[in-house]
């Protein structure tokens, strides 16, 4: 496997918040997506499928290749011989717990975004740019140790507080299989927006969203994939995303270049 293979990746989802309280499928209404960009079928390598792209000069900047090292190394584990511990079993009203969460931005496909997570005060900040053919940042659990087993709930329950006066467009992914590259089970989310005013104003801040299961929609690096299902009982890794990028060549209609901030308190089950 190349060493492109095991680093590479990107972030993607297909929901989208109307209101802050409930994430649910959107109308398509993001930008024109490109015809038959999607998956006919899960590829073997993704990274081989992608068509070459190139950004002008202008807007090329020197590749970060120290960062890249970085944060591509702390999802690379030496196979275990030890045998898999049973799943942790979580009924609805229960969190996934302290839940640390690691950069894993576009640098990692030669971009040049950045972005950092404070454990204490669980704040994800950064800046995105689509320098470099980029235009995406991310945060991403370690494989959990042991799994979660989710299948007794019907979704997760996401607290967060959006920076003030950013309204913009996140992503949520759970995964169900420790693959650098595997398929990500999507929903997107708008916060900051008018829509959640008065949900800041009485909890300090915090919006609160609904992720259904049932509304995840699979895919690989922002494409959609017809033949995967997500295994609730065995929930390895948790992401959250900031992209220009939405499904099958089609744009997120909140992105914008430059600084972000948002704080991820708690997800949990319902």
């Amino acid at each position: 496997v190349s060493m492109l293979a095991l680093v590479t990746f990107h972030l993607s989802f297909d929901l989208a918040a109307k209101s802050p309280r409930v994430a649910h499928s959107p109308a398509r209404s993001y930008i024109t997506a490109e015809e038959d960009s999607a998956w006919r079928s899960r590829p073997l390598v993704p990274e081989l499928a992608q068509p070459p792209s190139a950004a002008p000069e202008a807007e090329r900047v020197p590749w970060d290749w120290k960062r890249f090292v970085k944060q591509s190394s702390e999802f690379i584990a030496l196979p275990s011989l030890k045998p898999g511990t049973a799943p942790r079993v979580l009924q609805p009203g229960d969190n996934f717990g302290e839940l640390p969460l690691f950069p894993l931005d576009d640098v990692v496909m030669g971009g040049a975004s950045s972005s950092s997570f404070d454990e204490q005060q669980r704040r994800w900040t950064g800046k995105v740019t689509t320098k470099n053919n980029g235009g995406f940042v991310g945060v991403r659990s370690k494989p959990l140790r042991p799994p979660l087993d989710c299948s007794a709930a019907a979704g997760v329950v996401l607290r967060v507080r959006p920076g003030s006066g950013l309204g913009l467009r996140y992503k949520f992914i759970l995964r169900d299989s420790t693959d650098f590259n595997g398929v990500c089970y999507t929903a997107s989310f708008d916060v900051g927006t008018s829509n959640g005013v008065v949900s800041r104003m009485l909890n300090r801040g915090v919006e609160t969203i609904k992720v259904p299961f049932d509304s995840l929609v699979p895919t690989i690096f922002a494409r959609t994939i017809p033949d995967a299902a997500i295994d609730l009982g065995n929930i390895v890794s948790v992401q959250f995303a900031l992209s220009k990028f939405e499904y099958d060549g089609g744009l997120s209609p909140l992105f914008k270049e430059g600084r972000f901030q948002i704080d991820i308190l708690d997800v949990s089950l319902y």
